[in-house]
């Protein structure tokens, strides 16, 4: 069924309709039988190392999973079921919205926080303003079924009991000028199960059949097949989808805060050991090159741990806030290690000396150096944050603590830039909130 605009947006290009099919692209969906409801994504990116980041709830926050690679989270669920991919896309320029406030950095991670539900999400998105020329897409799904594809700050809804995202504009596509052969042969899979009850086998197919697997280091890294009613997380490694590992996510919130090298967990493959096994060593030659194993690292933590801003005084435009927590690698080669946290991007950072921390990787650059300053007291007043390629940024810590500033205001009523398609007969409902939105924007259309 072709995807119906049913409000006036900003034009789309031809450029933002072009499918790139590159080995770096990616597939999500989520399908639901009206009982059961499962999705996620194959994650096709070249990056290394892969690595699951599980979050402890916390005042205001929810429990989460991340999944991602160094410098960079793809995907995650939290403790009420919310999921979200990210996918490349076509360029989509959004402008500067007033009287909202501005989030910089991706904004996914903190919905992750604090929405348990696609409306929450909605309307999250928009009450906050979020400028700049996007080159992801977005895909939402909870435990009611519910889905939505977020580009820029246009929303496309499910038209059937399954949703679909590759990556090309959904927006602009109607269903003849669809051309991407993984979102075809998932539509036909998908199609084939709506008579059927969901199942993990046949979601985990659809996934195996849209899978790269041609590309070593750049094809499908792993797959994630969330369950957000059960809570549970499926992950396949390298495409291996004839072992997967579980995730039980309240188990491991249990746990408290830490992070898994998927690598260190997955089930024994030569051609992929052999390939994670030159990554890692090119990374342990450059950690070699520049780590001081004398630091006390316990001592050096407390003193490093913390909310940073970027000092405003110094004539810097905001940028968003950085938050250093301590997240210990279980089953991994290294402890402990510190993650540094801006906002949507996970950062692992090491000693390279007396009050310096430094971040280095083989494959999601770029490198950076983090140069704690004092006060005469001796007590950590800021940092100096070195990214290569962009120079110094001067920090400000303004507590020990990491943490969030509290949320914007929500206008529970999104503004009249959503696209949606109409629901086919039989569909679950998607939500009162959606629904009165999509009413909205054709009202206002037919004004």
């Amino acid at each position: 069924m072709p995807i119906l605009a049913v409000t006036a947006m900003a034009s789309i290009s031809a450029a933002e309709a072009i499918d790139p099919d590159i080995p770096q692209s990616c597939t999500v969906f989520l399908v639901t039988d009206g009982e059961r409801v499962l999705g996620g994504g194959n994650e096709d990116q070249g990056a290394f190392p892969a690595r699951a980041w599980f979050i402890s709830a916390s005042e205001g926050k929810y429990g989460r999973l991340c999944l991602g690679f160094e410098g960079v989270v793809e995907s995650g669920m939290n403790d009420q079921g919310l999921f979200y991919d990210s996918l490349s896309a076509p360029e989509i320029d959004v402008a500067t919205e007033e009287g909202k406030e501005i989030h910089r950095g991706m904004w996914t991670l903190r919905a992750l926080e604090v929405c348990s539900t696609v409306e929450d999400v909605v309307a999250f998105l928009y009450g906050i303003s979020v400028p700049g020329t996007w080159t992801d897409q977005l895909f939402f799904g909870d435990r009611n079924g519910h889905s939505i594809i977020v580009e820029g700050k246009r929303v496309v809804l499910p038209t059937r009991d399954f949703q679909i995202c590759t990556n090309f504009t959904h927006t602009w596509a109607s269903q003849h000028e669809i051309t991407c052969n993984r979102y075809l042969t998932a539509q036909r899979l998908l199609g084939e199960m709506e008579d059927e009850d969901v199942s993990f086998d046949a979601v985990r197919d659809v996934f195996a059949a849209t899978a790269d697997t041609y590309h070593d280091g750049s094809g499908t890294a792993y797959t994630a097949i969330y369950d957000p009613i059960g809570l549970t997380a499926t992950l396949c490694f390298w495409r291996d989808f004839e072992h997967p590992i579980r995730f039980d996510l309240q188990a491991e919130l249990a746990r408290g805060s830490h992070v898994v090298a998927l690598v260190d967990i997955a089930h024994p493959n030569a051609r992929r050991d052999q390939w994670v096994a030159g990554a890692q060593a090119r990374l342990d030659r450059l950690v070699e090159e520049r780590i001081d194993r004398t630091i006390d690292l316990a001592g050096a933590r407390a003193d490093l741990i913390g909310h940073y801003h970027v000092d405003s005084t110094i004539g810097f435009v905001p940028s968003p806030p950085v938050m250093i927590e301590a997240v210990s690698i279980v089953r991994g080669r290294e402890l402990p290690m510190l993650v540094a946290v801006p906002e949507g991007i996970f950062f692992d950072l090491r000693p390279a000396g007396d009050d310096v921390w430094f971040h280095t990787n083989v494959t999601m650059k770029p490198e950076m150096d983090f140069a704690l300053r004092r006060n005469d007291a001796g007590r950590v007043t800021g940092a100096m944050l070195t990214i290569a390629g962009l120079g110094d940024i001067p920090m400000v810590k303004v507590s020990d603590t990491p943490v969030y500033e509290p949320l914007p205001p929500i206008d529970p009523r999104p503004e009249p830039t959503l696209a949606c398609s109409s629901p086919s007969a039989g569909w679950p409902a998607i939500g009162t909130g959606l629904l009165l939105a999509a009413a909205l924007a054709l009202l206002l259309l037919l004004d």
